[in-house]
């Protein structure tokens, strides 16, 4: 086992809790519904197998089904051997679209989603103590941008909106919504 995988499983079993998203670097968190936070202590004591359901659009690598119609992707591979594994819990893997994925979350119809802590969504689910993922965001621009100097050296938010650039994002980044947009960047925003 992976040492980040201990500690993911620690992390389920001392409860779950958010810590803060360091800017630039994306944590991916693991996103749980306070419905499995309370059953936790309650699954791992009954006799009766426990499914949960793991909702989330197709986000290749992350997560897609197979030719075969079989989830897969680095999530499920991560869930498999956190959850199954370890924990003896079996998952569902529901491919919906995103919003979808998070409304299902909010009304309890799916245990949990993988992304960004952001405010919305932790009115209506906790966080885990720590990432299932972290990835890095990198800026790209075309080659003989006027400002390519200015943009190797951006390190934070406000650089973005001092260099008055534009941002293109996914529909669903609330995160960049959170902490890029709500500084009046305008930015333009692609389906996944």
């Amino acid at each position: 086992m992976f040492p980040i995988q201990q500690q993911l499983i620690n992390s389920f079993k001392q409860g779950l809790h958010f810590h803060q998203v360091p800017l630039i670097m994306y944590h991916v968190i693991l996103i749980v519904t306070i419905c499995l936070n309370i059953l936790y202590p309650v699954m791992v004591r009954s006799d009766e197998p426990v499914q949960l359901v793991y909702a989330a659009s197709e986000w290749v690598p992350y997560t897609s089904k197979s030719e075969d119609n079989l989830p897969q992707g680095l999530y499920i591979d991560i869930l498999e051997s956190i959850f199954e594994d370890e924990l003896g819990v079996s998952f569902t893997y529901l491919q919906v679209p995103w919003k979808r994925a998070q409304y299902y979350v909010e009304q309890g119809e799916a245990d949990f989603i993988i992304t960004v802590a952001t405010g919305k969504r932790l009115e209506y689910a906790i966080a885990s103590a720590l990432p299932v993922l972290e990835i890095y965001l990198h800026i790209f621009t075309y080659a003989d941008h006027p400002l390519k100097k200015n943009i190797d050296g951006i390190v934070s938010k406000e650089d973005i909106k001092r260099l008055q650039l534009t941002p293109v994002t996914n529909l669903g980044n609330g995160w960049h919504r959170d902490n890029i947009d709500s500084l009046g960047v305008s930015t333009h925003y692609v389906d996944n």
